[in-house]
């Protein structure tokens, strides 16, 4: 063997070395495990949110990951490479949410709203309220002995609210074209909350009268909602330690 040919031979040996290494790398990148987080919020009050969840994540050959929970609202997963996954969880509505996230590495953490409702498109009782109707929702909240109601109904027109606790009226309230489509999305979103997670201590009985007949009895044991204080806030400026 002349010497050009065993110098050829030494730099054959050192590209494919080169092109090992290269390889070795490239595999060891794509199979490192990378850590996420995950944090699941209730972006109405900017919060955690507390309630323990059961979800799955999901990769493009639909493979569960694993993961851990590093606290309340908050746990951690592992990948091995970027790219498209789906995340599977229930809102706090009982809904099951899809979500579609391109994992990158610009950043290791994915916040997703629990709060966030999906709308049904179905006929509400407030939303199909005429002049002869009555709109009745008892509020009952067992461990602390309240119980409260509003009323609503059309007057000349104009829709009206009342609030009472007990027998004792607390407000009456001419209602905004805001106001009414607040109380129709409070209404679906009562149709769905006792498909929540029934993980909670307290429970929050609703009963929805539509001209005297009961209609709905839902129990809400998620710990997350809380709409009948928002109902007096939003419709009655009430607030709810008042």
């Amino acid at each position: 063997m002349n010497l050009m040919n065993t110098f050829t031979i030494k730099i054959q040996g050192l590209k494919a070395v080169a092109l090992l290494s290269m390889l070795f790398i490239s595999t060891m990148a794509f199979t490192q495990s990378k850590e996420v987080v995950l944090v699941f919020r209730h972006c109405e009050y900017d919060l955690v949110s507390f309630t323990n969840r059961y979800f799955s994540i999901l990769n493009k050959d639909s493979f569960s990951l694993s993961c851990e929970r590093l606290q309340e609202g908050t746990y951690q997963f592992h990948i091995n490479e970027y790219g498209p996954y789906t995340l599977q969880y229930p809102n706090i509505f009982g809904q099951n949410i899809q979500k579609s996230l391109t994992i990158d590495g610009l950043t290791n953490t994915i916040a997703v709203c629990v709060d966030e409702f999906v709308d049904t498109k179905k006929t509400t009782f407030i939303g199909a309220l005429k002049a002869t109707d009555k709109l009745e929702i008892q509020y009952y909240w067992p461990c602390c002995d309240i119980n409260e109601k509003a009323t609503f109904y059309i007057k000349d027109g104009i829709p009206y609210g009342e609030l009472f606790k007990g027998k004792k009226k607390r407000k009456t309230k001419k209602l905004t074209s805001e106001q009414v489509q607040f109380l129709i999305d409070f209404e679906k979103k009562l149709n769905h909350i006792q498909n929540g997670q029934h993980n909670c201590e307290i429970k929050e009985c609703y009963s929805l009268y539509f001209n005297g007949n009961l209609e709905l009895r839902h129990f809400d044991e998620t710990c997350d909602w809380s709409g009948f204080a928002k109902l007096k806030k939003i419709i009655f400026d009430i607030e709810d330690n008042k």
